[in-house]
């Protein structure tokens, strides 16, 4: 098929991802906490609140379209027929979505001038390579509140900041999302190195892949 009327491609676009594996694909979901999901083959593609994020790559969405386009590699035309011809054969019962609620807004704790606590742990503790530490520095991804805790920030495509992570410097287990953070602009670093720099609740993690 070369061509799909465009309602059709609207009437694909309508199905989650969450609704596409719990039916068609339901061996690829890995349960979570709560209503979060992961996919097998992914373990760093998250689904939760009728959206989905595959945080080591950056790139997310909320359809099942974006997922087989943007994830499995998949030509749009043939994304398309796939989720109808699915659907044609086996209508899916749909997932229930939890209520959004609203964000209030984000609330920026203090920072100060010199963040040579946060400096310390993130290269003496945590052992990451300095030059990336002043990188993210420098590009303000990373700041040291006046309690010195680590905040990771993340920003949108406008520069605003729209996320904050806490991290403790100390032996404490500390870590808190800042109230009104919107966790899909989740602290995230790639530079010319393929370097994928990510915060997540449970912890700090990098992933370094060389150049071609």
């Amino acid at each position: 098929m070369s061509y799909i009327k465009p309602e059709l491609v609207a009437k694909a676009k309508e199905m989650d991802l969450l609704t596409y594996l719990k039916n068609y694909e339901p061996g690829q979901l890995v349960k979570l906490s709560g209503g979060e999901y992961c996919t097998k083959e992914h373990d760093s593609l998250k689904i939760s609140n009728g959206k989905w994020c595959w945080w080591s790559r950056g790139i997310g969405g909320r359809s099942a379209l974006d997922y087989l386009i943007k994830v499995q590699n998949i030509p749009f035309l043939e994304a398309v027929e796939i989720i109808l011809g699915q659907a044609a054969v086996r209508p899916p019962v749909l997932m229930p979505q939890k209520e959004k609620r609203e964000r209030g807004e984000l609330i920026i704790p203090k920072m100060v001038a010199s963040p040579t606590t946060a400096y310390w742990y993130l290269t003496e503790q945590r052992m990451i390579d300095w030059k990336i530490v002043m990188d993210c520095f420098r590009k303000k991804l990373i700041k040291e509140t006046e309690n010195h805790e680590v905040a990771f920030i993340g920003y949108d495509e406008n520069g605003v900041i729209r996320c904050i992570n806490l991290r403790a410097t100390d032996d404490s287990d500390f870590k808190k999302t800042v109230y009104g953070s919107d966790r899909q602009f989740a602290f995230r670093l790639v530079t010319e190195k393929i370097l994928f720099f990510i915060y997540t609740r449970q912890r700090l993690t990098y992933f370094l892949t060389l150049p071609y």
